[in-house]
């Protein structure tokens, strides 16, 4: 019977032991994790530093461009027989309009291409009896869609092929560095910003 009470009483005195070295290892890891959580003095001041700096940093330049030779939302369509002032104007303007910012990355040319596909489907589709007037290809270093159809160029015509026919949203085509989609028939040439789809200037432009 004492011998039985000895076992029993070290079994007790075993299991109250493994509890106290659990708790400490427990205490420890806890300490541990808490230690690992809170970010040293001078892990503290980097990042202060830092949010600083973002902070103090000036803001992104905008993008200059030259003079619009036409008031904020008209279209034209601007005529050969304008002022010269405004022709240059013209020539200037839209040629900014597909000028890429400094930083903006080249087009990837796999999604040039199937956009040029889908664009060129588009084109047929709207412009069935074009034949061999109709062409879709990249310019200005990929920046520029310019589409030749037989007829059915206007204002609304660059966002319809691009977006309503082709399915292309135009952040889309701005985010990919796709700037400008431009139309052009026996009559006009319209222009027409992927990154301000409010702006769209249309010019008299009979092919010749």
């Amino acid at each position: 019977m004492k011998w039985r009470h000895v076992s029993l009483m070290a079994s007790t005195i075993g299991v109250a032991a493994g509890v106290l070295d659990c708790e400490q290892k427990k205490t420890r890891v806890e300490e541990m994790i808490a230690n690992a959580s809170e970010p040293s003095p001078a892990e503290d001041a980097a990042a202060t530093r830092e949010a600083r700096l973002a902070a103090s940093a000036p803001p992104p330049i905008p993008r200059q461009r030259p003079p619009r030779p036409l008031p904020p939302g008209k279209w034209g369509p601007v005529q050969p027989t304008a002022p010269l002032e405004i022709q240059q104007k013209t020539l200037a303007y839209t040629y900014a309009m597909a000028t890429p910012d400094p930083g903006d990355g080249p087009v990837d040319k796999g999604f040039l291409e199937a956009f040029r596909a889908k664009l060129e489907q588009a084109v047929r589709a709207m412009d069935p009896t074009g034949g061999d007037r109709i062409s879709v290809n990249p310019a200005q270093g990929d920046r520029r869609m310019e589409v030749e159809m037989s007829t059915g160029c206007n204002e609304r015509t660059p966002f319809n092929l691009a977006v309503q026919r082709a399915g292309m949203p135009f952040t889309t085509l701005a985010q990919s560095g796709i700037y400008v989609i431009q139309c052009h028939d026996s009559k006009w040439k319209c222009i027409q910003s992927t990154r301000e789809p409010d702006d769209v200037i249309c010019v008299a432009a009979p092919r010749r």
